[in-house]
């Protein structure tokens, strides 16, 4: 094999390590990427004086929530804790 070939192999398996072979793995765990699986242990409940909320959509599917009640002129405060908690 001559010193122009093996720079060539050399070339393309570099190619495919960094350049198509990280892609073909996040395309296959793209699911496990966007969408983690939440672990079997419920969430912590809220800190300080948020409440848990619970808001029915028009679909049948209930949103879970904790909402900081506002004092005064304050502000109100929703937070949705995302697709990762349970």
């Amino acid at each position: 094999m001559t010193f122009r070939s093996k720079a060539i192999l050399t070339f393309c398996v570099a190619i495919f390590v960094f350049g198509v072979l990280p892609f073909g793995v996040m395309y296959f765990l793209q699911g496990r990427i966007v969408f983690p699986v939440p672990s079997m242990n419920p969430p912590e409940g809220p800190v300080g004086s948020f409440v848990p909320v619970f808001i029915s959509t028009p679909d049948g599917e209930t949103l879970r929530a904790y909402a900081h009640p506002a004092e005064g002129n304050e502000a109100s405060i929703l937070v949705f804790h995302g697709n990762a908690d349970a």
